[in-house]
């Protein structure tokens, strides 16, 4: 019971965190930590009922725009992780690289 609870508290905290932060290396490595805990069925079922805080306009830019302006916005709000995290869902829905050539 007590391993739960401390579970839950470690994965709602980087996800608190990341949903509110995509810069850094703090977020970098809570970032990787999520992932790695993807991984491990002690922590997937947390995490897995816990990330849609994660689709918000701070990690995904989420609003009716042309794709050069969506780019352009991407290269001045967004670091790589989000700018990346960006096109692999685009690349999920549209079948094609949308942000090409915006995250290093």
């Amino acid at each position: 019971m007590v391993e739960e609870t401390v579970k839950n508290k470690v994965v709602d905290e980087y996800i608190r965190y990341l949903s509110e932060n995509t810069h850094g290396e703090q977020a970098y490595q809570y970032s990787y930590t999520l992932r790695k805990f993807m991984n491990n069925t002690f922590f997937k079922d947390s995490i897995s009922g816990s990330v849609d805080s994660l689709y918000n306009e701070k990690s995904f830019l989420i609003y009716d725009v042309t794709e050069q302006q969506y780019c352009n916005e991407v290269k001045t709000r967004c670091d790589n992780m989000a700018a990346y995290r960006t096109n692999v869902l685009l690349k999920e829905i549209t079948g094609k690289k949308v942000l090409e050539g915006v995250y290093k």
